[in-house]
């Protein structure tokens, strides 16, 4: 049986593993308002922001995005002590979000790993410069991370890494997906790519509704509730300028009744992929998780394309056909960003333009939620995809990060080492 989840939830997962911990720094949730706005400092100069594109990503973030911190690390730090009584500066800061996988369900992906003051950054993947304290604190980190990722019934601990990390047991490396390619649209190329579908993005509304909520740090906390309001609004926006160009395609937000329909298209999908039999996550995962609208947040969010048969917009002779399956993700310094986890298109309805009717509405949504960027990855010898991604306006991140992470097995066996 699938249990939902809550933030709650997440809060007593990191404050049990991190009091468990048995390593020389004292590790612990960031709580604070101004422990995020140090974390965000910090974040900032170690990574300036490569998107600035006028979003106002500093008051939004999604529900599952969490941070922790170490302190009062062995040896003699006080000069990166910080002059407060109560308050120490943190040797690592660790922020992190909860994401999905239609393969493998809920996943914890790292945004940042900051050992302060030596130069080292765990989302450049760069460890040169990565001291032997640094290294093995930074290891030790990770298997944190990973029992959090356990506890929370997560198959994948994942971040990015130019290299194999020199933390990691050679004998049992994490995974490194060299034929992964990031592809992204910042939010320029998503007004162009708009513009020239001929949908209006001037009348997105951002934020205007009073009722959404505050967490701590007084960032707004995109809940359920307002995510389906956004999501909804850009679906009928985009459809009143776009409904003469394609009359016979609608697009929708998925919900409780449509969860066959996306466990059929995520099976599809691994088959064009040659991986038939790498889908664990089950019906129950995608209802729990995301599609029942009655449970707590989300993870994530679905769109459906039907296809209607007799050209009307008549939904008993109408046909599901295709899926774009979404998340926000968050990092520090940048602020929220939607990815792309699956984009599928039934094969006997390819060539109708509902792969690119899906993109569209998609971007609309990640302008309507005030996101930095729209990303996502395809496979290297994907060319048919990576083709029509360009042809959008999407590049190639070349900044040579690739997806690194424990799974299943590997990931218990790496929580466990000592």
């Amino acid at each position: 049986m699938v249990v939902s989840l809550t933030v709650e939830d997440v809060h007593q997962a990191i404050d049990e593993c991190t009091l468990q911990s048995s390593t020389p720094s004292t590790w612990r949730r960031i709580i604070q308002p101004e422990e995020w706005a140090l974390a965000e400092s910090i974040s900032r100069c170690n990574n300036p922001p490569r998107h600035n594109n006028n979003c106002n990503n500093d008051c939004k973030k999604p529900p599952y995005f969490f941070g922790i911190q170490s302190i009062n690390p062995l040896g003699d730090n006080t000069s990166k002590a910080s002059s407060s009584a109560n308050n120490q500066m943190p040797m690592i800061i660790c922020t992190f979000y909860l994401a999905y996988s239609t393969w493998d369900a809920r996943m914890l992906y790292i945004d940042q790993v900051v050992v302060v003051g030596d130069g080292f950054n765990g989302e450049n993947g760069d460890n040169d410069d990565c001291d032997c304290y640094s290294s093995e604190e930074v290891g030790r980190l990770y298997r944190i991370l990973a029992k959090i990722a356990i506890k929370l019934h997560c198959a994948r601990l994942t971040w990015k890494e130019k290299q194999i990390p020199k933390w990691s047991n050679p004998q049992h490396p994490p995974g490194f997906l060299k034929e992964w390619l990031f592809l992204e649209m910042d939010r320029a190329a998503m007004t162009a790519f708009l513009n020239r579908s001929g949908i209006d993005t001037h009348s997105i509304a951002t934020t205007t509704n009073t009722s959404i909520t505050h967490d701590e740090t007084n960032k707004v906390y995109l809940d359920r509730s307002y995510m389906e309001q956004i999501i909804n609004q850009c679906l009928d926006n985009a459809d009143m300028t776009t409904k003469t160009q394609r009359p016979n395609v609608t697009v929708r937000l998925a919900g409780p009744n449509d969860v066959d329909s996306v466990s059929h298209l995520v099976q599809q999908l691994a088959i064009y992929e040659n991986e038939p039999d790498a889908v664990k996550a089950t019906a129950e995962d995608y209802l729990v998780d995301g599609l029942n609208a009655e449970s707590n947040e989300a993870l994530f969010y679905c769109l459906l394309v039907d296809v209607h048969l007799d050209g009307a917009t008549n939904t008993t002779t109408s046909t599901t056909c295709g899926m774009g399956l979404f998340y926000l993700g968050f990092t520090l310094n940048e602020g929220s960003f939607m990815y792309l986890e699956d984009l599928c298109v039934e094969e006997s309805h390819r060539g109708l333009g509902c792969g690119t009717v899906i993109m569209e509405r998609l971007a609309l949504i990640a302008l309507g939620l005030d996101c930095c960027k729209f990303t996502w990855t395809a496979l290297d010898w994907n060319t048919p995809a990576l083709n029509f991604y360009k042809k959008m306006g999407a590049i190639v991140n070349e900044d040579g990060l690739k997806i690194t992470r424990y799974c299943g097995d590997e990931l218990r066996s790496f929580a466990a080492a000592s």
